[in-house]
């Protein structure tokens, strides 16, 4: 930590750093009584400690914590596994520099021996027994781990010679599930389980760790809520927000962290692909809204109901009380009545429907640059085209109104059904013969 930032808000220490003195760590009540029960019982009566929880939820601190109160205990003798993954070789050998046992890796009886017969002598003449911490367990063989159990006790499991605390995540208790580390479980005398933290639980260690610092209105009562709610119950989480929010608000020069200060550094900015796939989302809805180009042709299948939204090539409608109305390719309806053509309305026309007969990899196979005329009477297209619309919908358009007409297949017939003659390739089909089952 810089002096330049302690000096700015007047801090002891940083209150967020990883390297916090150990007399300035947060203790719960759970954490307190674990501590006890080791310095008061194992110590004098050996076994073994289980510390277990997510990552971030305090298992290194309660090992430092611990190892912290046990050097102040009067004939103790702390040791600390620094390379978990190592094989019974290693093993031995860390061992033997731990408690200053000269070992030979490839005489495995020999140092088993050895540090047995300088345990056994350690506790007669302290009536201690040595503590060994581990930490991330989970990463321990299970051959190093059966070891350990026994070089832990003597006559026949009666007198433990050393006292183990291990520490690991949710895979070190599914580790000693295994069957041949049911043994080793089944030993575990004192369990700490570190559960992720309540919102009042990291408010409490927040303003615990500001305190000890010497600045404990640093940050605004609102944004230590803030952090607290969005920390996931997680103390490391909540000092790596913090941290960079004392970074950022000393680069500003701020007096105080607050509210406004976490939306700058923490709000996330819209990326510019995320506004430009927007844009062309919104640019897609408004051309099937309103379809303008010669050749547009859509197909969006859904996952429940494959859809096919396109323009019919060339349709033609006609009723015995209207002029013809031809439908072009792109879906606008012209009419060569002089009524109808000096009207600014427009007539546009999209038909959905399922496809299963067309591969959705490809576009329909009807759907080509001159097709012949296809004739829409009853609003259906014949069987032989492999597509039969279920319905019609035609939107007429004026300078101020919108007018949404959908008209069913069976309905149009049922009403008028000589209203629309169908023609195709100059021959007059029946309405009827494109019912729904036909």
């Amino acid at each position: 930590m810089n002096h330049k930032l302690l000096a700015l808000y007047g801090l002891k220490w940083n209150p967020f750093s990883p390297e916090l003195p150990t007399e300035a760590l947060f203790v719960p009540p759970r954490l307190e009584h674990f501590c006890w029960r080791i310095e008061q019982a194992l110590v004098a009566e050996g076994g073994f400690a289980l510390i277990h929880g997510e990552p971030g939820t305090g298992k290194s601190v309660a090992l430092r914590l611990l190892a912290q109160r046990l050097t102040r205990l009067p004939d103790v003798a702390v040791g600390v596994i620094n390379h978990p993954q190592s094989g019974v070789g290693d093993f031995y050998r860390e061992m033997g520099d731990i408690f200053a046992v000269p070992l030979r890796p490839h005489n495995r009886w020999g140092g088993f021996k050895s540090l047995r017969e300088r345990w056994v002598a350690h506790l007669e003449s302290t009536r201690r027994r040595p503590v060994l911490l581990i930490d991330e367990a989970q990463e321990m063989a299970p051959s190093v781990l059966s070891e350990l159990r026994l070089l832990a006790s003597a006559r026949f499991d009666s007198q433990p010679l050393l006292c183990v605390v291990l520490a690991g995540d949710a895979r070190l208790l599914d580790k000693l599930r295994r069957e041949e580390l049911l043994p080793l479980g089944s030993r575990i005398r004192t369990r700490l389980a570190t559960e992720p933290a309540s919102c009042d639980e990291l408010l409490a260690c927040l303003e615990h760790l500001l305190a000890g610092a010497g600045h404990a209105a640093l940050m605004t009562p609102q944004l230590a809520r803030t952090l607290c709610e969005h920390a996931a119950g997680n103390f490391r989480i909540l000092t790596t927000m913090a941290a960079e929010l004392l970074a950022a608000a000393a680069q500003r020069d701020l007096a105080q962290l607050d509210e406004k200060l976490y939306l700058e550094v923490f709000a996330p900015p819209a990326p510019a692909a995320r506004r430009r796939a927007l844009t062309r989302s919104l640019a897609w809805r408004t051309s099937c809204a309103s379809i303008s180009h010669p050749s547009s042709c859509l197909y969006r299948p859904s996952p429940m109901r494959p859809l096919l939204c396109c323009s019919i090539p060339s349709i033609s409608l006609s009723t015995p009380s209207s002029p013809a109305i031809s439908l072009r390719s792109i879906g606008t309806i012209k009419t060569s009545a002089a009524n109808v053509a000096s009207s600014s309305n427009t007539v546009t026309s999209s038909i959905c429907s399922p496809t299963p007969t067309i591969p959705r990899s490809e576009p329909p196979a009807f759907l080509t640059p001159r097709p012949p005329a296809i004739t829409a009477g009853g609003l259906g297209v014949s069987k032989s085209r492999g597509y039969r619309p279920s319905h019609c919908v035609i939107s007429t358009t004026s300078s101020c109104v919108s007018t949404l007409i959908t008209a069913e297949q069976e309905s149009l017939q049922a009403a008028r059904p000589n209203a629309i003659t169908l023609r195709h390739n100059g021959c007059v089909l029946h309405p009827a013969g494109l019912s729904a089952g036909g």
